[in-house]
């Protein structure tokens, strides 16, 4: 069984503050002598989750969306969404998932990033939602946020493009982009689309802000594969849109000093706690190849 430790930090909610409103006095009333039109009958309201009241509400109204419904052909070779059958990386999976789920802070978007290339973080990122994405009625969007080395589209066996950039540029429309799996059908993907120089002006702009905002009335999660951190730009804009960022580290590749500043980079209210990856068996647990694990 791999390590878990506990991920997170167990700080108080802060508590609301709370602003007084006057009433002011009605206006008297004039006869006119004119007939008002009836009121036109107020429309419905739409059903909106209230677990994470830090953002803009997610609204399951999204669900009419004619998203794409694709197959996913993941190479058996490759760890990825290990739930089909009992596996030991995919109960660690689900144990980070419960770990986000009852975080204080409700975090709905949620930047997974590394202290360095091929520690693990593409792949963790997509198991990350796809164990999000099979609790309850829970609508989570993958997001290939690494403009400059986009994996998930490969990992997945989707088309490269349309994808974020493509969205950003006004290339294509955002339900075009998106896809649905077939086989999780709460599972959404969102691919990077052509990797692209100007990544950090994509970011950095009106339209990604507007995009992500409706994204999160359209989704009750994002979970974001972000660039490295420190290598360029990017993750930065990325983490500062998300509401929280985990960290992901190999034991046997992350080098210790760029593992130690990638730490130090996020801030605490940020920080959601470590993942690492190709944990080594331990010698009293049953030797399955490698495991995963939650540390903080």
């Amino acid at each position: 069984m791999g390590k878990i430790f506990e991920a997170f930090n167990k700080t108080g909610l802060a508590n609301e503050i709370l602003q007084d409103l006057g009433e002011l006095e009605p206006l008297p009333a004039v006869d006119t002598g004119v007939v008002p039109p009836a009121p036109a009958p107020a429309p419905e309201p739409a059903k909106v989750s209230t677990s994470n009241q830090n953002s803009t509400p997610y609204s399951t109204q999204a669900q009419a969306v004619p998203y794409r419904v694709v197959s996913l052909h993941v190479n058996g070779a490759t760890p990825v969404l290990p739930f089909e059958e009992a596996s030991q990386a995919g109960e660690q999976y689900r144990m980070l998932r419960t770990r986000i789920v009852q975080h204080h802070r409700y975090p709905q978007t949620i930047v997974v990033s590394s202290a360095q290339p091929r520690d693990g973080k593409s792949i963790t990122t997509l198991n990350l939602a796809g164990a999000l994405s099979l609790k309850g009625d829970a609508r989570v969007l993958l997001i290939d946020g690494d403009f400059r080395h986009p994996a998930i589209w490969q990992l997945l066996g989707l088309e490269e493009k349309p994808g974020l950039a493509d969205v950003l540029e006004g290339k294509a429309q955002l339900h075009e982009a998106i896809v649905q799996a077939r086989e999780y059908p709460n599972l959404f993907v969102l691919p990077a689309g052509k990797p692209q120089s100007n990544a950090s002006e994509l970011l950095d702009s009106d339209a990604f802000d507007a995009v992500f905002e409706r994204l999160k009335r359209m989704f009750k999660y994002l979970i974001v594969d972000s660039p490295p951190i420190a290598s360029v730009a990017d993750y930065d804009l990325l983490a500062a849109a998300s509401d929280g960022v985990i960290l992901v580290i190999r034991p046997d590749h992350t080098n210790r000093q760029a593992c130690r500043k990638a730490l130090d980079s996020i801030p605490k209210e940020k920080s959601l706690g470590v993942v690492m990856n190709c944990v080594p068996e331990w010698f009293l647990g049953k030797q399955n190849g490698y495991g995963y694990g939650v540390y903080y």
